[in-house]
This record gives C-alpha cells, sequence and structure tokens, in this order.
C-alpha cells in the first residue's frame, strides 16, 4: 500500500522527484558513474517537466562516454541560453556550447549500409589519438556488425568498409550515403531511405530518449533523433 501512495504522491508532484532525481545524478556523475547517469537522466526525461541545464549537459556528458555522439549532440542542443544572470548557470551554458562546437568541428554525418556478401567492418588506417572519438568509431562498428547498417556521425578521417573507401568530413548539412556492395533489387529501397536530402535526425529528434529506443535507433531504416526537446536555461525548476 505504501508503495502505492509513493507513487500517487510523485505524479501530482513530479517536480519533488525530480528534484531528488538532479541529486542523484549529480551524485554518480561526481564519480564518473556515466551508466548511472544515463538511467537516471532517462527517468528524469520520463517526468515530461522542463529540465535545467545541467541535467542535459550531464546526459550529454553521460552518451559521449558511450561513444554515442549524435546522441549527445541533440542533449545539449537543449540547452538554450539563459535567461537570468547566475554565474553557475552561465557557465554550464558556455561549456555546453564549447562541446556542441567541438563536436562539430571533429565529426560529420554518415548513412551507411552494407549490403549482403560484404563484411561490415569498419576500418580506420590511423585511429584517433582521442579516446571519445575512439569510443565513437567503436560505437559504430557495433552497430554495423549487429545491423549491417548506421545512421549518425564518424570522427573526420578516411575509412573503409569490406575494400570501399571513404572520407568523412566536418559537415553538418548533408549526410554523406556509403552503400558498400553491389546493388540489387530488394537493396534499393534501403539506399533510399539513405538519401543524404533526408532530413529528419537532426531537424525533428523524434525516436530516441524513450524507454528502449537506443537499440533501435541506428537501423538502416530508422533515423536516429530524441523525443524531448524542451529544455529551461535556468539552474533549476
Amino acid at each position: 500500500m505504501w508503495l502505492v501512495w509513493t507513487g500517487l504522491a510523485l505524479a501530482q508532484n513530479p517536480t519533488a522527484e525530480q528534484r531528488r532525481l538532479q541529486d542523484e545524478l549529480l551524485k554518480h556523475a561526481q564519480r564518473n558513474g556515466w551508466p548511472a547517469v544515463e538511467k537516471v537522466y532517462q527517468k528524469i526525461l520520463a517526468l515530461d517537466v522542463p529540465s535545467p541545464s545541467r541535467d542535459h549537459l550531464l546526459g550529454a556528458q553521460a552518451a559521449m562516454q558511450d561513444g554515442d555522439i549524435l546522441l549527445a549532440w541533440h542533449r545539449l542542443r537543449r540547452i538554450t541560453e539563459p535567461s537570468q544572470q547566475d554565474p553557475e548557470v552561465w557557465s554550464t551554458y558556455d561549456e555546453s556550447q564549447a562541446l556542441l562546437e567541438g563536436i562539430e568541428s571533429r565529426y560529420g554525418l554518415i548513412s551507411i549500409f552494407v549490403r549482403e556478401g560484404k563484411l561490415p567492418a569498419l576500418a580506420r588506417p590511423e585511429m584517433p589519438f582521442s579516446q571519445e572519438e575512439r569510443d565513437a568509431i567503436t560505437w559504430v562498428r557495433e552497430h554495423l556488425r549487429t545491423q549491417r547498417g548506421y545512421r549518425g556521425v564518424l570522427p573526420v578521417g578516411s575509412y573503409s568498409i569490406d575494400g570501399h573507401h571513404f572520407n568523412v568530413e566536418a559537415d553538418w548539412t548533408h549526410w554523406k550515403v556509403v552503400v558498400v556492395g553491389d546493388p540489387s533489387t530488394e537493396d534499393e529501397e534501403e539506399a533510399v531511405v539513405l538519401d543524404p536530402s533526408v532530413p529528419e535526425p537532426l531537424d525533428e529528434p523524434e525516436l530516441l530518449d524513450k524507454p528502449g529506443a537506443r537499440e533501435l535507433s541506428n537501423e538502416p531504416r530508422a533515423a536516429p533523433g530524441e523525443g524531448q526537446a524542451t529544455a529551461s536555461g535556468g539552474g533549476g525548476p
């Protein structure tokens, strides 16, 4: 019975639960417990109330630790310019903008589809020095291995997949499409879906940051995005 009443109380006062989760979020971040930060951030989003900038910054850092740079980019873009003169709030905003600029200068949009008969193994002759970029490449490799397709970002550089060579540039206005293997009738639909003119993954994020969505986010037929776009530039509710 106590659990029922607790659930009812949280439903009637989501702000109190949000504050409790924010304290937990910060505690995990201070301990570098990024998987726990990710879980708590998801719970905060599920409350469906405006969140302060710090929550989104920590959520972005958790995604970056996991190698999911496009997800981090989406979360950073939820942070708006503060309307108050709180130095801590402005510090969070400035840090988020620096991270955004760094991502946009070091990564580029990429859509990859590997046809049957080709090995979906991403190779890079010279791996980047940054551990963050190495983790991002590992993230993409895993999606290619399990799904034969990926739509998101890669660090700027030269890559190859089963003898097919391509370069990634710091371009956030056009998707670079890489289709590996000989065309066939049954694959034409996938090639159309991966057309770089499709803007939805950047302009209308709708799929990620929902329960179970991250596992499906980078399938060749699904454009990655996020669910909750509402952000608050303030330091707290």
